[in-house]
């Protein structure tokens, strides 16, 4: 039994991004073993789509192309690179806890801005300066 195929038209409609985004990936050499139709077409399988979907995740996540290519080539020699692989991950988590930290210190000053404004609309009173 033969595999379906699903054109790029397809595959964008069931991930929800663009064709272009998809071809970027592609010409980034970021999905292995593509098949073209007779007419050229890019033709992919089920396990591509999931391929695809798992480099859109680590993109959304803020891996740049380069270590997506780097990942990509780990996951081609095998289950030998997991390790590297595991190192590439922990690297961005690191990178998007402190980022989630800083993000989070900020929105904790804009919260106590808020509640001082709040503090003074209830109590009807005028701050000690302008400047608050």
């Amino acid at each position: 039994m033969e595999e379906e195929l699903l054109t790029i038209k397809q595959v964008s409609l069931e991930l929800g991004v663009a064709t272009s985004k998809i071809r970027y990936l592609c010409k980034h050499r970021l999905v292995p073993a593509l098949k073209h139709s007779r007419a050229g077409y890019r033709m992919f399988a089920r396990w591509q789509v999931d391929w695809l979907t798992t480099l859109l995740e680590l993109q959304d996540a803020g891996l740049d192309i380069a270590t997506l290519q780097k990942y990509t080539d780990l996951c081609r020699i095998g289950n030998s690179t997991i390790v590297e692989r595991k190192a590439i991950l922990a690297t961005r988590k690191h990178q998007l806890m402190k980022e989630i930290k800083a993000v989070s210190q900020r929105l904790q000053a804009i919260e106590q801005r808020e509640e001082y404004c709040e503090s003074l609309l209830k109590t009807e009173q005028t701050p000690d300066s302008q400047w608050f």
